[in-house]
């Protein structure tokens, strides 16, 4: 699944490029000189960023939102950024993912970040910058993760959050809470909150294409609500709304002017 992790205005210059392997989801980069509103969408992923704005630099590693929120990214001229991959996390982040969740952190309260914006830099191309920032991070580790929290990202990933969890902790033999800890340990995000922000994902994985925003009319989209584990069409309005601060309704009538991303 391709997360997206903006709602942002089409007049926002965007460009991304997924990348195939453990460590990374995506890098992605826009320019928003307008500082136009640009509104984050949950994707449970942690993110590293590049912030210019004149003369300021900034860089600060993001936990996943929680609901949808207006962006970091509106205040700034450019942003340069990297996913993770869902569940990764590098292994000198690891005492930090308890507060990741909804907060940014300055870089330099992780790791040094000088090393960072002397090999990326905001007039470089795209690509430069992807390959750069390769370069610099090659000697930070992964975090291993314990086998239950893998077993259960895998599970609600395979089944795009749309599972029973109750079910789904019982096969694993530990009780709710002991799992539950477990998991927000080495995610940061609790199962049920993991698996609300994988639906929503889905929900805008069927509701665009792979190029471009192409949403559905509302007729269309109100008859997939039971497959993505949505109890009736309202309670999947009522969340599409939280994540992304829209209704469906209001992204098909608005799809010429914005695009998920």
């Amino acid at each position: 699944m391709k997360l997206r992790s903006f709602c942002m205005s089409r007049n926002v210059s965007y460009c991304e490029s997924y990348s195939n392997d453990l460590m990374f989801h995506k890098f992605y980069e826009l320019e928003n000189r307008n500082h136009e509103t640009i509104i984050a969408v949950p994707d449970g992923c942690i993110d590293i960023q590049f912030f210019w704005k004149g003369s300021e630099c900034k860089a600060v590693v993001c936990g996943s939102y929680l609901q949808g929120e207006i962006s970091l990214t509106s205040s700034y001229d450019r942003c340069f950024g990297v996913k993770f991959n869902l569940g990764v996390f590098p292994e000198v982040f690891t005492k930090r993912i308890p507060d990741l969740a909804n907060h940014r952190i300055d870089l330099n309260d992780l790791l040094l970040a000088e090393d960072f914006f002397r090999y990326i830099r905001e007039d470089d191309a795209f690509e430069v910058k992807i390959s750069n920032f390769k370069t610099c991070f090659r000697y930070l580790e992964q975090k291993e993760t314990d086998r239950l929290t893998s077993y259960i990202l895998q599970s609600l990933t395979a089944q795009t959050g749309s599972c029973y969890i109750t079910a789904l902790v019982s096969e694993t033999g530990y009780g709710h809470r002991h799992t539950n800890n477990v998991f927000k340990k080495n995610i940061g995000l609790t199962i049920k909150k993991c698996a609300s922000i994988l639906r929503i994902q889905e929900a805008l994985e069927r509701m665009t294409n792979e190029h471009e925003v192409c949403l559905q009319q509302e007729n269309e989209y109100s008859q997939s609500f039971h497959e993505l584990g949505y109890y009736d069409q309202s309670h999947f309005i009522h969340e599409f709304k939280k994540f992304t601060l829209h209704t469906p309704n209001d992204c098909v009538k608005q799809a010429d002017r914005i695009r998920f991303v």
